[in-house]
């Protein structure tokens, strides 16, 4: 293999005597955010909304469409907004992601997340003070940003102090903090931002909940709930967050509406504890800590 020069170069390779000719474009390595976010082709906006990615034009007008509907979602539950607007980028290259977006000043005050189904990196831009989403998806589509991530990230900013309101700590409520934006990562989210439905949790976080299931391993509900930030998140086991994602899907799917509900209450600060929060849920379902455990991993057993 021979190194090339920045620039356009015009490439042929030939192949058990068939030949092939491309226009090769060479870039230096980006040293900026903006130079980063320049160097996926297929990029769609709206307005400030933007994808790229390395996929091609209709996978990134699809997940364009996604993230306007979940932002419109968003906007509706909360009375905050992280932003004015989110930009995705999606790579077929985790090295894009590992080795330069990481390295960027923008972006390295943030972890590298190695998740069982994709690679993510979110960079703050100091110009428009929005986070930008940098992902490397195992599998397509992949809403997981635009739900999940800018779910929880949603969250945070809603349950931060304001002049008349207290802060809620709710990133000390892991199983509520996860378990939310797994329902909402794992469900679809209405044209317009309209409606919200689930019916099971995605792919990865099933596969994981069920490795834990085999091994007779699944935590009982108050163990779940007891669990730390620094307890609940272990990079070479997801079975917390598959079960959390389990439980809420169970609550929203048992009782549709549940999970806005709860946020309402949060927005209030109506409900300033996690214990507040597994009575408001065993209320809304009409049981009790000990039934709604065994109701949930019953509906599992079921996927």
């Amino acid at each position: 293999i021979t190194s090339l020069a920045t620039g356009t170069t015009t490439v042929t390779a030939t192949v058990d005597g068939k030949s092939a000719t491309i226009d090769l474009e060479v870039k230096d390595s980006p040293t900026t955010l903006a130079l980063l976010k320049d160097l996926l082709p297929f990029s769609k906006t709206s307005g400030t909304y933007r994808v790229s990615s390395d996929y091609g034009d209709a996978l990134s007008d699809q997940h364009l469409a996604n993230l306007l509907d979940s932002w419109a979602y968003f906007k509706r539950i909360y009375p905050t907004s992280v932003g004015d607007h989110t930009e995705i980028f999606i790579t077929q290259e985790a090295r894009l992601i590992t080795d330069i977006a990481s390295k960027l000043p923008e972006c390295n005050q943030s972890v590298v997340s190695a998740q069982p189904s994709r690679v993510v990196l979110s960079c703050y831009d100091p110009v428009t003070g929005n986070n930008n989403w940098f992902v490397a998806p195992q599998t397509l589509p992949d809403f997981a940003i635009a739900q999940g991530e800018e779910s929880q990230a949603f969250l945070l900013r809603a349950m931060s102090a304001t002049s008349t309101l207290a802060k809620v700590p709710v990133e000390d409520w892991p199983w509520v903090m996860e378990g939310i934006a797994y329902a909402h990562e794992s469900g679809t989210i209405g044209a317009g931002g309209a409606s919200f439905t689930v019916a099971k949790p995605t792919p990865y976080l099933l596969s994981e909940y069920k490795k834990r299931a085999a091994a007779n391993a699944l935590k009982p509900l108050a163990d779940l709930v007891a669990l730390t930030s620094s307890q609940f998140t272990d990079v070479n086991d997801w079975g917390n967050h598959a079960q959390t994602a389990m439980l809420f899907v169970y609550i929203e799917k048992t009782r549709p509406g549940t999970i806005e509900e709860l946020i309402t209450e949060l927005n209030g600060r109506t409900i300033t504890s996690s214990a507040q929060v597994l009575t408001f849920l065993t209320g809304k379902l009409s049981t009790d800590a000990t039934a709604l455990d065994a109701a949930y991993k019953a509906f599992a057993a079921t996927l």
